[in-house]
């Protein structure tokens, strides 16, 4: 899906903002946040069924990034 390359990137540099801004600043206010980035976890060419929706492959990764964020979030609780 070549043409949808130019959303895959704009979506990268909108989710580098979303760190830097949003949850940077929450932490840095002493507020508990993490960030799943399944779109990091995800590769266009075989993990998106038409360029922006996940296939199977995609979804599967998606799940594993939520179970994991979900792991080290229950972790840190006393």
């Amino acid at each position: 899906w070549p043409r949808m390359a130019h959303r895959n990137e704009r979506t990268a540099a909108y989710n580098e903002q979303v760190v830097k801004v949003a949850v940077a600043a929450r932490a840095a206010a002493g507020h508990p946040i993490s960030l799943a980035d399944a779109f990091a976890a995800l590769d266009p060419a075989t993990d998106l069924s038409d360029g922006v929706h996940p296939n199977d492959s995609g979804k599967a990764k998606i799940n594993q990034v939520w179970l994991e964020a979900v792991k080290t979030w229950h972790a840190s609780l006393p």
